[in-house]
C-alpha cells in the first residue's frame, strides 16, 4: 500500500452489489463482460458510468470501472477504438455537446486503443499522444491559461511512453500539482511530499506495457474533506475497499488497472 491509508470498517463483501445499490464497481472485466453490464444497467435512467480503466493483459483486454446511481445531463461511453475512430468520436461528440471526462489508453502491438467516456455540457480540452517532455510542457503552461488538469492517462513503454491529458479551464481552481512516469518508490516519496504540502489526490493512472508499472496522478490543494487512496490491490481488496468505503460515505474518484508481472492490480482514490 502506498498512498495515505483511511482505516475502513472490515464488512464482508459482495462481488455484485445488493439491488438498490448506490454504486457499481467490476474489475477484471472483459469486453464481453464490460458490454453485458452497460448495456443492462448503465443505459437505465438515473444510472451514471463515473471512470473506466482498460489494460491488456496475456488473455487479452480487461476493464475496471465504476459507476453510481444519481441524476446526471447525459452521457456516452466508447472503448476500442483506434486513433482514427476515436477522433471521429470525438468530433461527432463536440458538435453534440459531449464534452471528454475520462480517457483510457492501451498499448496493443497494432497501435493504441482508447476508450471515454463523454458528458453533455462538460467544456474540457484535450490532448493526446504527447511524449513526456510535452507534457512537461503542458503543465508549465496550463496555470498561466487558468487550466487544471482532472484526468492524466499513461501508455506505451519506456522506450515510447506517451500521455493523453483532459482539462477544464478554471482559473479560481487554486493551485495543482501532477506527476506521471515515476516508478512506484518514486511515485511514493511525490505522493508523501504532496501530503505533506497540504494537497490530496484527486485522480490516479498507473500503466504498464510489458514493463515495470508507471505511476503518476493529479493532486489539489486539500480542502477539509476526508479521503483515502490505496495502490497495488488485488481484485478482491479494491472491491472489498469500495463496499467498505460506499457505506461510510465515500465515493470513488479514480481507479486505475494494470498488470504487476502477470497479476492485475488496481489504484484507487476515495473522497467524501
Amino acid at each position: 500500500m502506498f498512498l495515505k491509508i483511511l482505516a475502513l470498517g472490515g464488512a464482508a463483501l459482495a462481488l455484485a452489489p445488493a439491488a438498490g445499490a448506490a454504486s457499481v464497481i467490476r474489475s477484471e472485466q472483459t469486453t464481453a463482460q464490460f458490454q453485458q453490464v452497460f448495456d443492462s444497467y448503465f443505459t437505465k435512467p438515473g444510472k451514471h458510468l463515473v471512470t473506466l480503466d482498460a489494460y491488456r493483459t496475456g488473455a487479452g483486454m480487461r476493464y475496471v470501472y465504476y459507476g453510481v446511481e444519481e441524476d446526471h445531463p447525459g452521457f456516452q461511453a466508447l472503448a476500442e477504438l483506434d486513433a482514427a475512430a476515436f477522433q471521429k468520436a470525438f468530433d461527432t461528440a463536440a458538435k453534440s455537446g459531449l464534452g471528454l471526462v475520462d480517457v483510457s489508453v492501451t498499448g496493443t502491438p497494432s497501435g493504441p486503443l482508447f476508450a471515454g467516456i463523454w458528458e453533455a455540457g462538460a467544456a474540457t480540452g484535450s490532448r493526446g499522444s504527447l511524449t513526456q517532455g510535452e507534457l512537461n510542457t503542458w503543465q508549465v503552461e496550463a496555470p498561466a491559461a487558468g487550466n487544471m488538469p482532472i484526468d492524466l492517462e499513461c501508455y506505451g513503454a519506456n522506450d515510447d511512453r506517451r500521455y493523453a491529458v483532459i482539462w477544464k479551464h478554471d482559473p479560481a481552481a487554486g493551485d495543482w500539482k501532477m506527476e506521471y512516469g515515476l516508478s512506484r518508490k518514486a511515485f511514493q516519496d511525490r505522493f508523501n511530499l504532496h501530503v505533506e504540502e497540504g494537497y490530496r489526490l484527486v485522480q490516479v493512472d498507473v500503466c504498464s506495457d510489458g514493463d515495470a508499472p508507471r505511476y503518476g496522478g493529479i493532486f489539489v490543494r486539500t480542502d477539509g474533506r476526508n479521503w483515502f487512496s490505496k495502490g497495488d490491490l488485488t481484485s478482491a481488496e479494491l472491491l472489498k475497499t469500495e463496499s467498505d468505503a460506499d457505506k461510510q460515505g465515500y465515493r470513488l474518484l479514480s481507479v486505475s488497472g494494470y498488470l504487476s508481472g502477470q497479476e492485475s492490480r488496481f489504484s484507487a482514490v476515495w473522497s467524501q
